[in-house]
């Protein structure tokens, strides 16, 4: 972008090159590759510094022209909290919904139901194999097959469902209470920005965990990216420290 300058302060600012009119003739738009002659009828480089958008309205500017260069810079109006709130308590919604939906499309509604019925019975089982375990026959009756093979196949899928569906539910009511707490704009703003130390090994040539480590520090959105379950193992990643 360019900015014309006049008399000190910016004219006109073009965020494109335009047909112009200088020396009382209209301008090829090759002449706007001609930094010189640009430069001499007062056209600079010109550039913007804005404040964050999600969090602050442009607001009032001020203006810094040296040689061939014109920067404007924005103070920044803060926003509202509450449609940021708002939006933060859709989004914590909205990804519980996805985290519940990626197991629906994995089992059946039906299936997920009994779950916990068919854990106490598979648990009750490998305590004691004399246990009764009607739901479960009455499942291997049906499709039939090895009945222990089956039983620990379904304990395994409901020790693996049932915490992390907990684990949903306690993130999203946890989330949900951080979030209304939440009164100004910088703490909307911390939560949304929240820095975490990854420590991960580092990996081999063919894809697999090396014995090295590399520790990492960025900023991650509390609202969806940390402090929910997952049901995905990452065998590089070592631990996840707030900072």
């Amino acid at each position: 972008m360019k900015a014309r300058i006049v008399s000190g302060a910016i004219a006109q600012i073009y965020k494109r090159p335009k047909p112009i009119i200088e020396d009382g003739t209209k301008q090829p738009m090759q002449v706007w590759q001609d930094t010189a002659r640009m430069e001499g009828w007062g056209y600079v480089e010109y550039s913007e510094v804005t404040p964050d958008s999600r969090y602050y309205s442009r607001g009032v500017f001020t203006d810094e022209i040296t040689g061939s260069t014109a920067v404007r810079t924005y103070a920044g109006e803060p926003r509202d909290v509450t449609p940021m709130k708002f939006r933060m308590l859709d989004e914590v919604a909205q990804h519980a919904k996805s985290l519940m939906d990626s197991v629906v499309n994995e089992y059946s509604v039906a299936e997920m139901t009994e779950w916990e019925t068919k854990r106490k019975e598979a648990e009750a089982y490998v305590s004691d194999s004399a246990a009764p375990t009607p739901v479960l026959d009455a499942e291997i009756a049906a499709i039939g097959g090895d009945r222990v093979d089956y039983i620990l196949k379904v304990k395994a899928k409901a020790d693996r469902w049932i915490p992390f569906r907990v684990g949903v539910i306690a993130a999203r009511s946890n989330k949900t209470l951080e979030i209304s707490a939440l009164s100004t704009l910088d703490e909307v703003i911390a939560y949304e920005n929240h820095s975490i130390q990854e420590t991960r090994y580092i990996p081999n040539d063919d894809g697999t965990p090396s014995a090295e480590m590399e520790i990492n520090t960025r900023a991650v959105s509390k609202v969806t990216q940390h402090g929910w379950p997952s049901l995905i193992s990452d065998p590089f990643l070592v631990s996840v420290t707030d900072v």
